[in-house]
């Protein structure tokens, strides 16, 4: 009698726990902002929003499963789509991480995460141009030992930011010839590009 119940308690043991027995993990996906939306730069940094379900299996099968959470979630910014040998954005486009964000909002429906590309070296939320991002968790059972959402992008513009710029041309320029005009501005970063357009019929 003490064998059998010996068997069935080490039986019991064995027995996958209810957790593990949940169907397959939803993946991360990108939220916000739309891929290709047009956003304002901001100083305090540009947010994306993406899923982050947990617990998530990082690895091994049941009942020796390795769990993700919040914690292995992060975004990574570049300049560029071009993927890596992980799946992940090329490193020497990335320009701004995203940690992981540990804490859920009230503010933000259950499961989301945000991140922020800010930069205090480089600044990319500051500076016009087009960035792409991608989230990402960690997987230590997957190629690359990485889940990552697909690549969306964004693009970064002046306009309605509050930024302010004035020219100055000379009080004489002749067709064909080079002259210097005078730029400054306010709010925008120095290196950024400005094109200026000739008046004509007023316009």
């Amino acid at each position: 009698m003490r064998l059998l119940v010996l068997v069935g308690l080490l039986l019991a043991a064995l027995l996958p726990a209810p957790a593990s027995a949940a169907p397959e993990d939803p993946p991360v996906e990108s939220v916000l902002p739309a891929d290709g939306a047009v956003l304002p730069v901001n100083a305090d940094g540009i947010e994306v929003r993406y899923t982050c379900p947990e617990p998530y299996r990082s690895a091994g099968e049941s009942p020796f499963i390795t769990f993700g959470d919040r914690k292995d979630y992060g975004v990574d910014f570049a300049t560029r789509p071009d993927l890596g040998s992980d799946g992940r954005l090329l490193q020497s486009n990335v320009v701004a991480l995203s940690g992981s964000d540990q804490v859920q909002d009230n503010d933000i429906p259950a499961g989301q995460c945000r991140g922020f590309m800010a930069d205090p070296s480089n600044r990319p939320q500051v500076t016009p141009g087009t960035y792409y991002w991608q989230a990402w968790r960690s997987c230590l059972a997957c190629p690359g030992v990485n889940e990552t959402s697909a690549v969306r992008s964004f693009r970064l513009t002046a306009a309605g930011s509050g930024a302010r710029l004035a020219v100055k041309p000379p009080a004489q320029a002749y067709r064909g010839y080079a002259f210097v005009a005078s730029v400054t501005t306010k709010g925008i970063d120095t290196g950024a590009d400005v094109a200026l357009q000739l008046k004509r019929s007023g316009a």
